[in-house]
């Protein structure tokens, strides 16, 4: 399940993940999100997390309640699916959308950490054990996510694809979540260090939860010889 861009409406988010259901026990699931992401301000252990899509009413707390993704009910959705593994990706600001006068803006607590947990409903957790989730988020608390046109994505986006393809080298093109998180925060800061404002930091993070061993983020399959052939008269 992918969300991003002018497609990322409400609506299309919460069918995507309905789309996804017929998802086995066996098959991992994967989704991102690509946008930005708010908190209501409220006691920490009350406190909701929102992701913005396109079609957000933004001009309130209350019109963003009514508009936005609670993240919590997300996790909830996402939780239903029978899969053995999920990944997800946020490519989204983990700073206050507004900001006082400080250079860096307000440093949010990590509400969205603690709301969006992937966990079994109650008829999945008769499997013998629970689905492992990773979570990549773009960069840490009180850090915003970098875009740029000439990328055609978000910085982190960006450098998922491209990850992908470059760590998908050895022989049966598995791509792990530990090798693909130190890609990430290399390249992303870097970038950053060198593209961004002066100061200006973004580090990516992960979590995950119910590990039992190394975590199959991606298989890519070599590009045969015949394919190759293929695809240069393709061209």
């Amino acid at each position: 399940m992918t969300a991003s861009a002018n497609r990322a409406t409400r609506q299309n988010i919460f069918d995507a993940i309905e789309e996804t259901c017929p998802a086995g026990p066996e098959r991992p699931s994967g989704s991102g999100l690509s946008g930005q992401a708010r908190n209501r301000e409220r006691p920490w252990s009350e406190a909701k997390s929102y992701y913005l899509p396109v079609d957000v009413e933004a001009q309130s707390g209350p019109t963003v309640e009514r508009t936005g993704i609670d993240m919590e009910e997300l996790a909830r959705k996402l939780s239903t699916l029978r899969a053995s593994q999920f990944t997800v990706f946020i490519d989204a600001c983990r700073e206050d959308p507004f900001p006082g006068r400080g250079l860096k803006g307000n440093t949010m607590t990590d509400v969205m950490a603690r709301v969006l947990r992937i966990v079994p409903t109650k008829s999945q957790q008769v499997a013998a054990d629970p689905p492992t989730s990773v979570i990549f988020y773009a960069c840490k608390i009180g850090e915003r996510a970098f875009e740029n046109v000439k990328l055609g994505h978000g910085v982190f986006t960006y450098y998922i694809l491209r990850g992908l393809r470059e760590l998908a080298g050895r022989p049966d093109g598995r791509v792990e979540a530990g090798q693909l998180a130190g890609y990430l925060r290399e390249n992303v800061g870097t970038w950053v260090r060198e593209n961004g404002s002066l100061g200006a930091e973004q580090t990516p993070t992960m979590t995950a939860i119910e590990v039992r061993g190394p975590v199959l983020i991606a298989r890519i399959s070599p590009i045969t010889g015949s394919a190759r052939r293929s695809r240069h008269r393709a061209a």
